[in-house]
This record gives structure tokens, C-alpha cells and sequence, in this order.
């Protein structure tokens, strides 16, 4: 009796892992994530895209986007970005884009309110979605955050339209500031 059920057990398990194996992915109706950018993009360095399944990654510098407000001998200092976007999902998309200044000699103030980070975020979305013809959803981004800027305060999702949300965090550390945007679809 006991040996019937064993192997009952490891028929119905095999049966559940070959199936596993066998099972076609389903293709997500939005498509498998894309590069917003290149290594050939205007302003772009050290320019990296992975994909895995239905999640990707994208990392690149940025030198150039971003002036500081200092002026050194004349000349504008400009604060150098580290851009990372994180894409998971197939049927509800998550986004997380992660922009990293490099700000150590013009520091972004600890108490830099919420709406001005925002806006600050808006206007990079903006600027980078004019350098790639496959960034131009990222200006469309950069709008519909202008459209709700006074609604912003980190770490509080808001809606920015009926399926859509957006949350804005920001960490300090002495060599950056970390500013993180995560935008749902639900």
C-alpha cells in the first residue's frame, strides 16, 4: 500500500515538472522589454541593456544633462548621472528608475522638498526623451509628473492617472544623492 502511494507521488510530480518544462511562455501583450537607449546616444557612457524573460535592465552615465548651480573659473560645473531602469512584469508593468547624482561638490539639500525633486526629475525625463526615439514615453512621464507636482512627498505613491502610479524616494550618502522613481501599472 505504501508503495502504491510512493510511487503515485513521484508519477504525479514528474508529470508536474515535465509539464513545467514543456509549457510555452506566454508573450507579454505590451512585448519583451526594449532599450530606451544606446551606447550611441548623444551624452551616453558605459551603456549596458539585459533582458530575462518578461525583466530588464538599463545602466548608463550621464555626463553632460544636469548644470550644477556652481561656476568654477567661468564655466558651468555639471554633475554627473548614473541612470538605472529596472523593468519587471508582462501583463502590470513596474518600472523603477534610479538617477544617481554624483553631487559631492554641489550637494542636493537634505531637505530639498518633494515637489522641487519632482520637478527636477520631470525636466531629466524630458531631456532624455529628445536624445532617443525609443525615450520618448520617458517626456511623456516627465508631463504627466509636471501635471501632479505639488501632489508629490517621498515615499507616497500618487496616481497619475486611472491604472498608473508614481513614487518618489530620495537617500543621501557623502559621494551622491540617490533619487528613485517607481512607476506602477495596476
Amino acid at each position: 500500500m505504501f508503495l502504491n502511494k510512493f510511487k503515485t507521488t513521484i508519477l504525479l510530480l514528474s508529470l508536474l515538472i515535465f509539464s513545467s518544462c514543456t509549457e510555452k511562455k506566454k508573450p507579454c501583450k505590451l512585448g519583451n522589454p526594449v532599450s530606451l537607449f544606446s551606447a550611441k546616444t548623444a551624452g551616453i557612457k558605459d551603456h549596458s541593456f539585459t533582458v530575462e524573460a518578461y525583466n530588464s535592465i538599463e545602466k548608463m552615465k550621464i555626463d553632460s544633462i544636469f548644470p550644477s548651480a556652481i561656476e568654477k573659473d567661468g564655466n558651468t560645473l555639471y554633475i554627473p548621472l548614473e541612470l538605472t531602469i529596472l523593468q519587471s512584469g508582462c501583463e502590470e508593468i513596474t518600472q523603477e528608475i534610479r538617477i544617481e547624482f554624483f553631487d559631492k561638490i554641489d550637494p542636493m539639500p537634505k531637505n530639498y522638498p518633494a515637489p522641487d525633486c519632482a520637478y527636477l526629475v520631470a525636466e531629466i525625463f524630458r531631456k532624455l526623451s529628445v536624445s532617443s526615439p525609443n525615450a520618448i514615453a520617458l517626456g511623456e512621464l516627465g508631463k504627466a509628473i509636471f501635471n501632479k507636482i505639488n501632489e508629490f512627498e517621498y515615499g507616497n505613491a500618487i496616481k497619475l492617472q486611472k491604472g498608473f502610479s508614481l513614487q518618489i524616494d530620495k537617500i543621501h550618502s557623502s559621494e551622491s544623492t540617490l533619487v528613485t522613481v517607481i512607476f506602477k501599472q495596476a
